[in-house]
């Protein structure tokens, strides 16, 4: 069974509901009725609509800070591609063996992937004064210590990375 309710309206909101009885292909009662129960429908809703928008905003800065990590993680990654691609050039020969050295084997392991043999650091890997070579690095050639100083550097910046990373 249905009931009457009679109401003013203004003329802009009379245009309005006519122009939706014609879009849709109804009459003027039926437009109403739809309406008026969309609108009933909505206010009922209004808290869960709410709700999901406030998670939303929620789920939206959990992105954000995710899409951060994942930022700060590939430049990381870029540095270190970087470092490896440094720690894989050969630096010199190994003073026992003769046998090629990478800037890993003298940074990280510091030892001869060959013979074992423990390799001088760096920082004083000069030939000694007598001219022995026996305790010290043989760099490869074109190696100088603007090279070395540019893979400790890189080392360095890996390790600032990784810190600030964990903060």
């Amino acid at each position: 069974m249905s009931q009457v309710i009679y109401a003013r309206v203004s003329e802009d909101l009379k245009g309005a509901v006519d122009s939706y009885a014609t879009e849709q292909g109804v009459t003027l009662t039926a437009a109403v009725s739809d309406l008026l129960a969309q609108g009933l429908e909505a206010v009922a809703e209004a808290p869960v609509v709410a709700d999901l928008r406030r998670r939303y905003e929620v789920v939206s800065e959990s992105l954000r800070q995710q899409e951060t990590k994942v930022a700060t993680a590939r430049s990381e990654l870029a540095a270190l591609r970087g470092l490896t691609i440094r720690a894989l050039q050969q630096v010199g020969v190994c003073p026992t063996c003769q046998e090629p050295i990478t800037g890993y084997d003298l940074l990280s392991t510091g030892t001869c992937p060959k013979c074992a043999a423990k390799l001088p650091t760096p920082w004083n890997s000069g030939t000694e004064t007598d001219g022995s070579s026996s305790s010290s690095l043989v760099r490869a050639k074109g190696l100088n210590d603007r090279d070395v100083l540019l893979l400790l550097g890189a080392v360095g910046a890996v390790v600032a990375l990784a810190y600030l990373a964990g903060q």
